[in-house]
């Protein structure tokens, strides 16, 4: 289940938008290996494959540590439905989102990314963040 052509490019103001495009049908089954399939794009990514896929470039501008826990939760099958650099919270922050909660491991495993619960349904049920230089950078669920 090729997950090229399936991300969906917005121009934002401040910046620039992905979304993963979910197809009607798709079982839990479907969208792991989806997941698994874009962990393979961002090592691509970290190859310095020149075709990896446009959203990659997002992901390989997060800080080390939130990148390891996107690249740890891709490989468990938690699906990366967008991630962007849109002015929030600030101009040279990325924010990506996730499908499923995190598995505490990929936080614990990777410092100094911060877990946090706001459990908030407005904003996000779990964030994981790492500031560097006054950015904030995020994961969010």
């Amino acid at each position: 289940m090729a997950s090229k052509k399936r991300w969906k490019r917005s121009t934002l103001k401040d910046g620039v938008q992905y979304d993963f495009v979910v197809q009607s049908g798709e079982t839990e089954g479907d969208l792991v290996s989806v997941a698994q399939e874009q962990a393979e794009q961002l090592d691509a990514a970290l190859a310095g494959d020149p075709k990896a896929e446009p959203w990659t470039s997002l992901a390989l501008e997060m800080p080390q540590a939130l990148r390891e826990v996107l690249h740890d939760e891709l490989r468990r099958g938690n699906l990366l439905t967008g991630i962007g650099r849109g002015g929030w919270p600030s101009s040279k922050s990325i924010v990506g989102n996730l499908l499923k909660p995190v598995a505490m491991a990929s936080v614990s495993a990777h410092p100094p990314a911060v877990y946090r619960s706001p459990n908030d349904p407005h904003y996000a049920r779990e964030e994981i963040t790492q500031l560097v230089e006054g950015v904030e950078f995020m994961l969010l669920v």
